[in-house]
């Protein structure tokens, strides 16, 4: 056992290092989706199931949506029976939610999973075009033998200065390159 100066705690000459975990590609873990928060919003806990049918691509979610967003119309002053119908529904509502946070997460975390399949197997596709015709991946084609270079754009700017006088007839003001008024038609020195 050792001890610095400055340090009051013993410090052990046999440590041993943390053992850092294997980091895993994001798209192998799920992401608890956050839909169910919109659930604890009374009028608009409905739309937590609209967010699950988002991220998921399910339509049963957008079903349990419509029947959350009819229990709104339950809400009506002075009508004890019908509010305690919307806040048991509402309750319900929650409990629902929290019940297929896991469901939905698996099922959106799937639907990420085909997405990026699909975008993963076009890289590949295009990287064996790129291969298969010689192209370095980021580079653009080089043009076929014998066929016609592309033709070169060259862009020029050309300032021209007009001038304009005042016509001796009418006083409109004219270019000086014109020899006539395009006003009064009189003539211009």
């Amino acid at each position: 056992m050792t001890t610095f100066p400055l340090c009051p705690f013993p410090v052990y000459s046999s440590c041993t290092l943390p053992v850092t975990k294997e980091r895993k590609h994001p798209m192998e873990t799920p992401r608890y989706s956050k839909f169910y928060f919109w659930s604890f919003i009374p009028v608009f806990n409905f739309i937590a199931w609209i967010h699950a049918g988002i991220i998921t691509k399910l339509k049963k979610y957008y079903i349990f949506a419509g029947l959350y967003f009819l229990s709104n119309f339950l809400i009506e002053e002075g009508d004890d029976a019908r509010a305690v119908i919307y806040f048991i529904t509402f309750a319900i509502g929650v409990v629902h939610a929290l019940k297929a946070r896991h469901a939905v997460t698996v099922e959106a975390h799937k639907a990420r999973l085909e997405a990026h399949k699909a975008t993963s197997k076009i890289r590949e596709d295009l990287a064996a075009l790129d291969r298969e015709y010689g192209v370095a991946p980021g580079q653009p084609a080089a043009p076929a033998a014998g066929a016609p270079a592309a033709p070169v754009l060259v862009e020029r700017v050309i300032i021209k200065e007009i001038v304009r006088i005042p016509c001796t007839y009418c006083g409109s003001l004219v270019e000086n390159t014109v020899t006539k008024c395009p006003n009064c038609g009189g003539d211009i020195r």
